[in-house]
């Protein structure tokens, strides 16, 4: 297929598409088959969005360290057992509630 017309958001031609997808549409595109009647209208739109890792860094390593947040699990005073391995796979302690 040929691509006979690109448009960017907020083009005449594209509005329609912009009303649908928002900000995640980055361009609209006319298309044609050699020897067809049709044209064809296809859309570009963006479906995820991550930071990128920087040189030397792998993605995982970056998820990886976002995954390492605090997160605050109450422990009853008298769940001895369930204390010790709460900080045996390095829990901390806080009074905060």
């Amino acid at each position: 297929m040929n691509v006979i017309k690109t448009m960017k958001p907020g083009q005449t031609g594209a509005n329609r598409f912009l009303r649908k997808y928002g900000k995640q549409l980055v361009p609209v595109r006319y298309r044609r088959k050699p020897n067809d009647n049709k044209t064809y209208t296809t859309v570009e739109i963006i479906v995820d969005e991550r930071e990128y890792a920087g040189k030397g860094l792998s993605i995982l390593a970056n998820h990886t360290d976002k995954r390492r947040q605090s997160v605050a699990i109450p422990i009853a005073f008298e769940e001895f057992q369930l204390r010790q391995q709460a900080k045996q796979i390095g829990a901390q302690w806080s009074k905060k509630t």
